[in-house]
């Protein structure tokens, strides 16, 4: 069956990530240096039992009481702007080819939408994105489905009968694009057609 629809992840297929860059910036502003620094990345990332990066990324916490969870791990003196200006630090934007790519399928009449896990600033940050580089939801992006703002993320299957649903999309005329195994799964038993690829990985998939 020919694809006709795409669902993007954003961070790590369209948008380059690097998140060293915030251990590494967020590990400056702490009150203590090394492993125990309280910035690692299970304590910013939601692994094991941490839960403040779900639950920022679930949209159950704003973006001031996420930093107020971090202040008591930073130095005396470190202002609001340096601890966003860290946790943007693994922002790097998306490709120009990238771009091209998702308006050559709009071109041929596909639809593209982004399903991404994010939170309330980087959803800013992305935002101010899209207009430095021109993407347009609801043009070059027929609609974005954003874990914060739908109250749950990926690989909760709420999320995904939620995208299909509201997309109107055939399952198995839909291509969903994602970097991580356990998300590309979850899709799969939905009908998605699924393909796990970071990067640039994914141009052969939709010949480019």
């Amino acid at each position: 069956m020919t694809i006709q629809n795409y669902f993007f992840d954003l961070g790590g297929v369209l948008m380059d990530l690097d998140v060293n860059r915030t251990l590494k910036a967020m590990a400056a502003l702490s009150r203590h240096h090394g492993a125990d620094s309280g910035f690692a990345a299970q304590d910013l990332f939601g692994v094991g039992e941490n839960r403040l990066m779900q639950d920022y990324q679930d949209g159950k916490i704003d973006t001031g009481q996420f930093l107020d969870a971090l202040y008591p791990m930073c130095r005396p003196g470190v202002s609001r702007e340096a601890l966003i200006e860290a946790w943007d630090a693994m922002l790097l934007g998306i490709p120009q080819r990238r771009l091209e790519a998702i308006r050559n399928l709009r071109r041929k009449g596909k639809q593209v939408f982004i399903l991404s896990n994010i939170n309330e600033e980087h959803l800013r940050w992305s935002r101010i994105h899209f207009d430095h580089i021109g993407l347009r939801i609801g043009d070059d992006v027929t609609h974005a489905f954003f874990s914060n703002e739908m109250g749950v993320s990926k690989p909760d299957p709420y999320i995904f009968r939620e995208a299909i649903r509201q997309s109107g999309v055939d399952p198995a005329e839909t291509l969903y694009i994602d970097d991580m195994q356990v998300n590309v799964d979850a899709g799969a038993r939905w009908g998605l057609q699924t393909l796990c690829a970071r990067g640039d990985e994914w141009f052969p998939a939709v010949c480019i």
